[in-house]
């Protein structure tokens, strides 16, 4: 078996009321895809927003697609829950749902030489994250 990815991935259904993808958009911080050893869509997808382009790679099945998904507040969006992450993002559009893999630290990882009390606080942490995730993520 071959790992391609190592952290947490959140699925979140209904990303935008209104769009639906038309196939899978990928979109890697580029750290994160630096390790990355999975299989990528056809085509590198290239925007009009510098700051995302010099952050993100964007790959697509359908590059009109891609474009209709992207809209420039989508990318805002984007780009400030993966400040918001502290660690390292990667996202994929596909049909009504919106996956966010996750590389950071804790995401209700247990620590051996931490009290509960503790590790109670990392796991309210990472529980209010999520909200945030879907929070910033999600259309409304």
């Amino acid at each position: 078996m071959e790992e391609i990815f190592s952290g947490q991935v959140l699925c979140l259904f209904g990303f935008d009321d209104l769009k639906v993808s038309k196939g899978h958009i990928q979109i890697f911080e580029k750290e994160f895809l630096s390790s990355f050893s999975g299989w990528k869509a056809e085509y590198p997808i290239q925007t009009e927003n510098e700051a995302f382009q010099k952050r993100f790679q964007i790959y697509a099945d359908d590059e009109h697609n891609a474009y209709y998904i992207l809209t420039p507040q989508r990318m805002e969006k984007i780009m400030e829950f993966a400040d918001a992450v502290e660690g390292q993002i990667s996202l994929v559009f596909y049909d009504e749902k919106l996956f966010a893999a996750v590389r950071r630290e804790s995401m209700f990882d247990a620590v051996m030489d931490e009290p509960v009390s503790k590790q109670t606080e990392y796991i309210l942490e990472d529980a209010d994250f999520i909200q945030k995730a879907k929070g910033i993520l999600i259309a409304s």
